[in-house]
């Protein structure tokens, strides 16, 4: 296999970066791709020191010099567009994501500012996935976020397989965030493959027919294997099946349990005159569980009106949370408080989901309910139940304390969860606030990078 290797490959992301779309405005062509309609000088700082035959050290001093140097060439009317500060800028532990900090001290703001300020365009160099750039002492240490794309030389990382390659675009966001309109990348081996891409994903040696090559056998199951449909978990359902025998045979109506019985699927669409029959003919001390069950029926089956209806009508907390719940889909949010705060019963009040919903409506109504909210939270402080996490997270928010609800928010490992974005929303609200970048969504989180309408994305 020839190995390809491009030794320096500049590349002007002037269509990406904010600053740089005046060069390249007018130089659409026909393909739709893009081209300079005018030349770009570029400054590279590497003539000034090497680092790997010299003793000359990139710092900030050296930098700021070399800076002078070119705002004073500009004046002289030399056309100096780019600053493009090269390799050893970084520290090697901390996969581009740090500056060194012997070198410069408060990183690059100093730098940065300053090419602000004289109209200078600051660039980077990364090394594209070479990890050791000559001796020891200038090798990037593999970072977790990496391990997954070392290749099997060890010594390059794979640019289609593992964690690398997202990690670096994540990098390279947050220094577009930070002002860098130009990146250089340098020593590129595209060939980097891990040990099981290289197996798979990599030319073969010799040419190969896909046409002629074998697969499996693929054998339907019988149709005697096939389970005929019906409803699943037969013991959720048995008091369902029960009071519909007991109605169509009048025999004695199912004893109900509400904190064991599951509510009657709305999928069973023939319960309604079975129901109604069974609230007329039980014992007086079922009544009330039966027009609770036959509520939660009649909401599952959109029938809301109805259910508030007989929700209404029920002594019952488990009753109540669900009837607030409607309400608040109906936007009727005052009778929806109302209805939480006529629970009686704490176990049912302190629930982890009625407190979070309770939370979620209360923030609706505004900042006079804050300490009510407060309130609530603190009775299940010491729940490790992750919505409430996230409820105190808001919380803090909504009170403006952003350190305090920062500190908790990174503070906790969330389990893994599929498309929702409840954390990732209160770190871009926290972020915001505190006027720092919120492109890098900490993986504690837990969250994945999916799009809300169910699509994978590459841009935000």
């Amino acid at each position: 296999m020839n190995r390809i290797r491009i030794n320096t490959l500049l590349l002007l992301l002037c269509i990406f970066l904010p600053g740089v779309a005046q060069d390249v405005s007018d130089g659409w062509n026909k393909n739709k791709t893009a081209r300079l309609t005018k030349p770009v000088f570029v400054y590279n700082n590497w003539s000034a020191y090497d680092e790997l035959s010299d003793n000359i050290p990139l710092d900030e001093a050296l930098a700021m010099k070399e800076l002078d140097h070119i705002v004073r060439l500009k004046k002289l009317g030399v056309q100096v567009d780019y600053y493009m500060m090269d390799a050893f800028w970084f520290d090697v532990n901390e996969g581009y994501r740090k500056w060194r900090s012997d070198c410069w001290p408060e990183g690059p703001k100093r730098w940065l500012d300053a090419c602000k300020r004289e109209g200078i365009k600051p660039g980077l160099w990364f090394s594209t996935n070479l990890l050791r750039i000559g001796g020891e002492a200038n090798t990037m240490k593999v970072i977790p976020e990496w391990e997954s794309s070392v290749a099997e030389d060890g010594v390059t990382l794979c640019l289609f397989r593992g964690g690398y390659l997202h990690h670096l675009m994540q990098t390279l966001q947050m220094y577009a965030d930070m002002g860098i309109k130009m990146f250089k990348f340098d020593f590129a081996y595209f060939d980097a493959a891990t040990p099981d891409a290289k197996c798979t994903m990599l030319p073969a040696d010799k040419r190969m027919d896909i046409c002629k090559l074998s697969v499996p056998e693929v054998a339907l199951r019988p149709i005697t294997e096939v389970p005929l449909f019906g409803w699943a978990r037969e013991n959720e359902i048995a008091p369902w099946i029960a009071l519909l025998n007991a109605f169509e045979y009048g025999t004695n109506i199912p004893q109900i349990d509400p904190t064991i019985t599951f509510w009657a699927p709305s999928g069973m669409e023939n319960l309604d005159d079975a129901f109604q029959w069974a609230i007329i003919k039980c014992n007086k001390d079922q009544q009330d569980y039966w027009k609770y069950y036959y509520g939660a029926w009649l909401a599952g089956r959109e029938r809301s009106k109805e259910a508030i209806v007989w929700l209404s009508s029920v002594n019952l907390g488990l009753a109540q949370a669900l009837l607030a719940r409607l309400y608040e889909i109906n936007k009727e949010y005052t009778k929806a408080e109302a209805t939480y705060d006529a629970i009686s019963e704490e176990w049912v009040a302190l629930h982890p989901q009625v407190v979070v919903t309770r939370d979620k409506l209360l923030r609706q109504l505004g900042s006079r309910t804050l300490a009510k909210r407060e309130e609530w939270l603190s009775k299940v402080d010491a729940s490790a139940d992750e919505w409430i996490a996230e409820r105190r997270v808001q919380l803090l928010i909504d009170k403006k304390q952003y350190k305090a609800a920062k500190d908790l928010l990174l503070s906790i490992k969330f389990q893994k969860v599929h498309q929702t974005y409840n954390r990732t929303d209160m770190w871009h609200q926290i972020c915001k606030a505190l006027g720092e970048s919120s492109y890098i969504t900490p993986d504690n989180l837990g969250e994945d990078r999916l799009a809300r309408f169910g699509a994978y994305r590459e841009f935000e």
